[in-house]
């Protein structure tokens, strides 16, 4: 996929340059973080966006390079996905786990508390984005209970991924006005 290299390197820029500037770790942070919530609700897209994943391994890979660390949070992660993808062969639940991880194993090497808890906000930015989408016409039978659990835990609402693929468009809303309808003649 061509945009790849574009998600995966505004995360990584973005942070690059604030440490270049002279920003400290915690400003670095906190710039990688304002990228991922940018590339998630896009001004430019009405506040909608991407789910942000290549832009927080963007961010996550490089916080710690550029401060003399070595980035054991998203070579865990990494790892994780990867089972999550080869292994059990569901992507979104092994992404999930993967950032899940993240701010863990980065408390547990010992990083600065300015990156742990960078790691932290994004596990809260990537369950937030997760769950704030509006309810699909084929979820209208599931429980609310059902339907978090379903977004949670394979990032789409129904368990059954080929019908989640295959499923209806949703309507497209019209920005043009209504037309008045036109009278019979008669």
């Amino acid at each position: 996929m061509p945009i790849i290299p574009y998600d995966l390197g505004k995360g990584m820029l973005a942070v690059w340059i604030a440490q270049l500037v002279g920003l400290d770790i915690t400003q670095q942070v906190i710039v990688g973080l304002a990228t991922i919530v940018g590339h998630n609700w896009s001004v430019f897209l009405r506040f909608g966006g991407g789910r942000g994943m290549l832009t927080t391994l963007g961010v996550a890979f490089i916080l710690p390079l550029i401060n003399g660390l070595v980035p054991w949070g998203i070579i865990i992660a990494l790892i994780i996905a990867a089972i999550g993808a080869f292994v059990i062969h569901t992507v979104p639940l092994g992404v999930g786990v993967a950032v899940a991880a993240l701010p863990i194993v980065s408390w547990a090497v010992g990083d600065p508390l300015p990156i742990t808890l960078g790691f932290l906000v994004i596990f809260l930015i990537t369950v937030i984005k997760r769950l704030a989408m509006p309810r699909t016409a084929i979820s209208a039978s599931l429980s609310n209970r059902q339907l978090l659990l379903n977004r949670l835990l394979f990032d789409r609402d129904i368990r059954d991924r080929k019908a989640w693929i295959h499923r209806a468009p949703p309507e497209a809303s019209s920005t043009e006005p209504p037309q008045p309808e036109e009278k019979e003649k008669g």
